[in-house]
């Protein structure tokens, strides 16, 4: 619309050049040629006129055009405008939910975690304990074996006799041996 409404300025400048041209050869022409010339360029300066009419009611066309459209441009950014600030309000309204929502969840993990230690430390202190009960009861039955071994190797009391003084049977023999080893392993 802008270059339609420049090309129609052009043309009535240019028209009104020509009309002033026209006037001009007019006036400096005084023969029965000129009356001729005259009668041809008032003709042709009432059709110049005519279409000098023409385009500027055209050129009131195309501004009131103009002047609607960007009437609208302006409702539309206006509109436009409201639309981005709700949506710009939407998105840091779920922004600000999406971080609430993070740091519940985080807080919820971090206790979770926190949990879980303690879990592992109090597993670990009753692993660690029934290890060292086992080592402690260990310890006491190598202890108690070496005191066994010690004692039927320092007395031979039970290589033929038992302690009511009868004869002991290779049976029990075997049998304290097999115990002895069995907590040797």
């Amino acid at each position: 619309q802008d270059v339609e409404f420049e090309a129609l300025i052009a043309s009535v400048a240019e028209k009104d050049s020509q009309i002033e041209k026209l006037q001009k050869e007019v006036s400096s022409s005084s023969s029965s040629e000129d009356i001729h010339t005259i009668k041809n360029l008032q003709m042709k300066l009432k059709q110049l006129e005519s279409e000098k009419n023409r385009n500027l009611e055209r050129i009131d066309e195309v501004e009131f055009q103009l002047e609607e459209t960007e009437s609208k441009l302006k409702d539309l950014e206006v509109e436009i405008a409201k639309n981005d600030g709700f949506e710009l309000e939407k998105l840091q309204l779920e922004l600000k939910n999406a971080l609430t929502e993070k740091d519940l969840v985080e807080t919820k993990l971090n206790k979770q975690i926190d949990s879980i230690r303690k879990l592992r430390n109090h597993a670990v202190e009753e692993f660690e304990l029934k290890l060292k009960e086992r080592d402690d009861q260990i310890a006491a039955l190598e202890k108690e074996l070496l005191d066994l071994k010690q004692k039927i190797d320092d007395d031979d009391i039970f290589d033929e006799v038992g302690l009511d003084g009868n004869q002991v049977s290779n049976t029990t023999k075997d049998e304290l041996e097999y115990k002895i080893q069995a907590l040797e392993a």
